[in-house]
This record gives structure tokens, C-alpha cells and sequence, in this order.
């Protein structure tokens, strides 16, 4: 049986949610698809926004603001993962609708429940930082991996409950980018690994939805990656 596999997705991005769809349709893999929150109509709702998310903290944390639509991104992440609670799901696997998936992905879900074995909370299943394969073959070639430093991509993960409560628990008010909450979540605990070769891909098709970031991380927050809140 196949772990629970999320897909987020804004509901005007129909060719993304078509592309997704038409790929777990060949692919034979059941996914709930997810109506990310949208960040352009966050202010349309100022009171509740002031209670989820906070700009304030945002830039006392990260260096910078977030847009809106980083701050809908990661209220869609936390959606997910407040699914995962309320359902008792022990694991489940999270990917954002710009990812590739084939064979090796659908082997991947087939093979997770025998990495209980193995000491891990999230594995991170697709990003641009390096990562060090060790230990014997999972299944096939693919071995768990670990990052030279903190690996910044939410576009596709397998997470643990445990390490969604505690993400939960972390998340607000939202003042992380998706991607940053991840590459920072050892230090609230979560042991983050990768898997090599990776068995998904974020495809170059699709352009960011996220929009431009000129993220610039400080020394002070590469020092101590978690600067604690006001």
C-alpha cells in the first residue's frame, strides 16, 4: 500500500494541476490534490493574515520580507501538514505541481514503509544542495543521502507525523518561506536527509509562481540559522 501522497496546487494554475494529474494517471498513483492558499488575495482578509503570518518577524528571522505569495506558499505547507494530524497519518509525501515523476518515484512509494529501519523525519527528495550518499542501497541504486548544509526546496518531500507536529508547531506565525522552514527544520528537531539518484525532478517548464525574492541571508543568520523571535 502506497503512503499519502499530497500535491499543492493554486486553482487558476491549471495547467500545472492537469500536467500533475495527467501524470499520476499513468503512473497508476492516487494523490489528493491540494487548492494551495493564494497570496494575492491574502489582503483581502487583513485580520485573518495579521493572525497567520507576520512581516515583522519575517525580517527579524529570514533578513528580509516575504511576499505574498511566499507567505501563501507556506500556509499551503502548513495546510498539509494540519491534514496529516488530523488524519493520523504516520507519513505521507508532499510535492509542489511543478514536479516530474516516473518510474523510479512510483518505486519510491512502494518502497518507503522498509525505511523504518533508518533514522530520518523528512527526506528530501529534490533540491540543489550537494549531498553525500551513505550506507547500503534503500532499494535498487538509491541510497539516503546527507546535505552538506541545509537543503532550501519544498518542491517534493516525504515527511513524518511527528516531524509535521513539530513543523506545526514551529510554522506561526508564518514568517518562513516553505523552502526556508524546510532547510532550517533540524534545528526544531527534524532530522532532514536526501535520497540519491534522485527520483523526481522539478521541471524547467514551469516558471516560479513565487515570484523574484533577492534573498540574501546575513552572517548572523548563517551562524545561528534560527535567530530566536522577538
Amino acid at each position: 500500500m502506497f503512503p499519502k501522497v499530497f500535491c499543492i496546487n493554486l486553482k487558476r494554475s491549471t495547467r500545472r494541476r492537469e500536467f500533475m494529474e495527467e501524470q499520476f494517471l499513468n503512473l497508476n498513483i492516487a494523490c489528493e490534490m491540494i487548492d494551495a492558499i493564494d497570496g494575492s488575495k491574502l489582503n483581502e482578509n487583513a485580520n485573518q493574515f495579521s493572525r497567520l503570518c507576520s512581516q515583522k518577524f519575517s525580517q527579524v528571522c529570514g533578513g528580509r520580507p516575504l511576499t505574498d505569495s511566499e507567505f501563501g506558499c507556506a500556509l499551503s505547507h502548513l495546510l498539509v501538514y494540519q491534514r496529516m494530524v488530523e488524519r493520523d497519518l504516520s507519513v505521507a509525501v508532499i510535492l509542489e505541481d511543478d514536479i516530474r515523476i516516473g518510474m523510479a518515484f512510483k518505486l519510491f512509494l512502494r518502497k518507503l514503509n522498509t525505511f523504518s529501519r533508518h533514522d530520518w523525519d523528512l527526506i528530501n527528495l529534490v533540491s540543489i544542495t550537494p549531498s553525500i550518499p551513505y550506507g547500503e542501497a534503500l532499494f535498487d541504486i538509491y541510497r539516503l543521502s546527507k546535505f552538506v548544509e541545509p537543503p532550501g526546496s519544498a518542491g517534493a518531500y516525504c515527511l513524518k507525523l511527528s516531524a509535521a507536529e513539530k513543523m506545526l508547531g514551529f510554522g506561526y506565525p508564518v514568517r518562513y518561506a516553505s523552502d526556508d522552514l524546510i532547510a532550517f527544520s533540524e534545528n526544531i528537531g527534524v532530522k532532514v536527509l536526501g535520497l540519491l539518484p534522485e527520483v523526481v525532478v522539478q521541471d524547467s517548464v514551469f516558471q516560479s509562481e513565487i515570484g523574484a525574492r533577492n534573498f540574501h541571508v546575513s552572517i548572523l543568520d548563517k551562524a545561528t540559522k534560527y535567530p530566536t523571535l522577538p
